[in-house]
C-alpha cells in the first residue's frame, strides 16, 4: 500500500485508502488500518482485514459512496 492515500472518516471510524497509480482497487478499513496496510494486499485479501475492496470498474464511486453513506446521504 506504498503508493496509496489514506482518507481518514474519524466519525465513521472507516479509513479509505486510494492509489495514486491507476488500475488499482480502493480498499476500506476500520480500526487497525495502520497495521493493515503494511501487509501486502494478499496478505489483506487473505485474511479479510478489509472491510470492503471496491475494483475500479463502472460505478465503483456510488459502491463506494454507499459503504460511507448507507443511508444515502451525501459524503462531504
Amino acid at each position: 500500500f506504498s503508493s496509496y492515500v489514506a482518507y481518514v472518516f474519524k466519525s465513521k471510524n472507516l479509513v479509505v485508502l486510494e492509489s495514486i497509480e491507476e488500475g488499482n482497487a480502493t480498499y476500506v478499513f476500520g480500526e487497525n488500518w495502520k497495521e493493515f496496510s503494511m501487509l501486502t494486499k494478499a496478505e489483506v485479501l487473505a485474511n479479510q482485514h478489509h472491510k470492503e475492496r471496491l475494483i475500479h470498474t463502472k460505478g465503483w464511486e456510488f459502491r463506494l459512496q454507499s459503504v460511507l453513506e448507507p443511508e444515502g446521504q451525501l459524503v462531504v
